[in-house]
């Protein structure tokens, strides 16, 4: 963290968080999860004026890996409970707009558990979304 972000004082810092480590090959506990990523926001948080936006996973095609995904997210949206950090609910907005817009899943991923560029853009389009009406005040 500290030659990685810190040493550069950056003013925002976004995480992405849970789908690896949730489903990936070293699947971490989701307690451990909790407690190394609270550490790392601390640790950026403390070092000055950067603020932290955490940013969930997107919604897996399989709903067993949602449905073990959705206490690491629950650890995400917790960690915004300080000052200073936000939540981009990526999971929450691509499911509301699978289910109400009838917008296709699959057209958006690359696999089970990735967006293809289509997916990316989509994702970059609603963080532009949040991060213009959420992070930057008028």
């Amino acid at each position: 963290m500290d030659t990685d972000v810190i040493k550069h004082a950056p003013d925002l810092v976004v995480i992405s968080t849970g789908l690896n480590d949730a489903l990936g090959a070293w699947k971490i506990p989701v307690k451990e999860y909790a407690a190394n990523y609270q550490a790392i926001v601390e640790a950026i948080v403390a070092s000055g004026d950067t603020e932290v936006v955490i940013r969930t996973p997107n919604p897996t095609t399989s709903v067993e890996y949602n449905v073990k995904m959705k206490s690491y997210i629950q650890a995400s949206r917790e960690l915004t409970s300080q000052d200073k950090v936000y939540l981009f609910d990526f999971y929450q907005i691509m499911a509301d707009d699978v289910h109400a817009k009838n917008i296709s899943q699959l057209d958006l991923m690359q696999n089970k558990l990735h967006p293809n560029i289509k997916g990316q853009a989509y994702l970059s389009e609603q963080f532009k979304t949040y991060f213009t009406s959420e992070i930057i005040q008028p």
